[in-house]
């Protein structure tokens, strides 16, 4: 991949300049306060609990991954992929220590390699001003950079799509020379991601199958490349074999459980019926996979989502936005507002770009190119139908669309294709490109500024956060007021206490100190000492043995 990056930058010395540097802006961005500002929430401490098993011997290498939420009524009945983020995760505190921002090295590392990696899959279509502008966007973007920046199974994903689709492509092409290489590219991408979430595994394997027919059915020959794929992806996913044959494949039956018998009488598509969006019928799943396509389409490439969509979730917004013009309630000009604009803009950005790919698959003149949206036509369709019964209850985050991130980027480039290609004077279509990029990176850059101001004022746990860098200066005021006692209780808020509790925890033991959560301080055992609080406010008459200001929240000591 890098060779091919130097290769490009001996052609075209200011396309490689400036490709160098986005990358820099991209690394800077995904690293920069990077233990300080970590999110280090309770799913992490699960895991690094686990990983600290495995790094001091306590436990073997696992041989099952994290479970899937919701897919059974405890964690051992659920379904687990496998376990190659552990593996990451172990690899990385064996070299670098066993610490929470040391355990998010490897998804730091990915997500630096997905940028440079990001411009070459581009590059298979768009020419390199529409690569670049594109790119650059992808390094700046404040969603996807959030979810670089701390450990989760998912975070990887967007490299290993990149990888996947890109392998896919080129081992699908004619070039003999370097398909062998593509091959053990894509077992390893294939093998990977088939590991990190359930959608990637059915998507993964369901596109890999259908093209596996495809080339098969065009040249044979094929076979002994495919078997290397195949060969590859079986290895990393050995001890996925193992466990199954170990427990009398009881990971394969809580998968059946989850996607077969997951309904009731009541509920027969098994989703969560509290959810406003949730009902049953197969045109409301439509209708619900249309409008979190949508809305994930513009919160993956503008990351505007505080005014239009309020929160990561789906919300239904564009069919709220039909309804509320309709609304009695609102006057022909009350209802058009500033998010009501933007979410106008977003839905027509998708349905043009929607059209764009389906018209290019169809009347691209290079055939070469021609196959390559018709890699992406077909495991985007794949994609909408995996997520079908997915798009809403239980799986309506939209961060759950990690596995499309790319296709809004890739709208933006057919628009951009549009606008040269079709649009004369040249001095008309290039402005109005320059300006639509530059909307897209004044929304990513506001985004930013706006997490960056957070981050700074050590707001993160006020917010609903667990910051690594804040929950350690409130724990180290705890146990340096502790006389060195070896256990710690600690209550309060418990809206602040619900998000970080476990995270303290664990950071409390890697010093030897016990914490041991207690619920209301007027009911609290006198003999469990000494406690403190943890509060968005203060009443200073409470706090006699002192207290300790993070951000907007405080820390204080209630007996000794």
């Amino acid at each position: 991949m890098f060779f091919q990056i130097q290769k490009n930058i001996k052609k075209n010395s200011a396309a490689g300049w400036i490709l160098l540097a986005i990358f820099v802006v991209g690394v800077f961005l995904r690293t920069y306060n990077f233990h300080a500002w970590l999110e280090f929430r309770s799913d992490q401490a699960r895991d690094a609990y686990r990983t600290d098993q495995v790094v001091s011997g306590e436990k073997p290498w696992p041989l099952v991954g994290p479970f899937l939420s919701h897919s059974g009524p405890t964690e051992d009945e659920s379904f687990h992929v496998g376990p190659i983020y552990y593996y990451f995760q172990i690899i990385s505190a064996e070299i670098f220590g066993s610490y929470p921002d040391k355990l998010a090295y490897p998804d730091v590392f990915f997500a630096i390699l997905s940028i440079p990696l990001f411009y070459l899959f581009l590059r298979e279509y768009f020419g390199k001003n529409v690569s670049l502008g594109l790119t650059g966007l992808y390094s700046i973007g404040a969603y996807i950079i959030r979810y670089s920046r701390f450990a989760w199974s998912c975070n990887s994903i967007p490299f290993f799509v990149l990888l996947f689709l890109l392998s896919l492509f080129k081992l699908w092409d004619k070039n003999e020379k370097t398909a062998w290489a593509w091959a053990v590219a894509l077992g390893v991408a294939w093998g990977v991601g088939f590991q990190l979430h359930a959608l990637t595994m059915i998507a993964f394997s369901g596109t890999a199958f259908l093209v596996f027919i495809f080339s098969m059915r065009k040249n044979p020959a094929t076979w002994k490349k495919w078997s290397v794929v195949l060969a590859i992806f079986v290895l990393l996913n050995s001890a996925q074999v193992v466990g199954e044959i170990k427990t009398n494949f009881e990971n394969t039956r809580a998968l059946s459980r989850f996607l077969f018998q997951n309904g009731s009488a009541d509920n027969p598509s098994g989703l969560d019926s509290s959810n406003p969006i949730n009902h049953a019928g197969v045109s409301t799943l439509l209708k619900n996979d249309i409008d979190c396509s949508l809305e994930a389409n513009f919160l993956y490439l503008s990351s505007y989502n505080d005014v239009a969509f309020g929160r990561e979730n789906c919300q239904g917004n564009y069919w709220k936005l039909f309804s509320r013009s309709n609304t009695k309630k609102h006057s022909k000009v009350s209802w058009i507002k500033i998010g009501d604009v933007v979410l106008f803009s977003s839905l027509v950005f998708s349905l043009v770009g929607y059209f764009l790919l389906l018209f290019y698959d169809k009347k691209e003149p290079n055939e070469r190119k021609r196959r390559f949206l018709h890699l992406l036509v077909l495991y985007t369709g794949l994609a909408f139908l995996l997520m079908l019964p997915l798009s809403s209850g239980k799986f309506g985050d939209l961060r759950y669309f990690s596995l499309l991130f790319f296709l809004p980027f890739l709208f933006l480039g057919l628009i951009a294709k549009l606008l040269f290609e079709k649009v004369a004077p040249k001095y008309i279509a290039i402005p109005v490109a320059a300006v639509i990029f530059s909307l897209f990176a004044a929304s990513n850059v506001s985004a930013i500024t706006y997490r960056l101001s957070i981050l700074s004022k050590k707001e993160g746990m006020d917010s609903g956060t667990a910051v690594l860098g804040e929950m350690e200066d409130t724990l180290d005021y705890a146990i340096s007021h502790s006389n060195g006692q070896k256990k710690i209780y600690l209550g309060g808020n418990r809206s602040l206490t619900a998000h970080s509790f476990d995270s303290l925890q664990y950071l409390a033991g890697k010093q030897n100190v016990g914490l041991i959560k207690f619920g209301d301080k007027d009911k609290l055992d006198p003999a469990k000492k000494p406690a403190f609080c943890v509060d968005d406010k203060i009443d200073k008459k409470e706090a006699v043995y002192g207290y300790k200001k993070v951000g907007n929240v405080y820390i204080y000591q209630i007996n000794k």
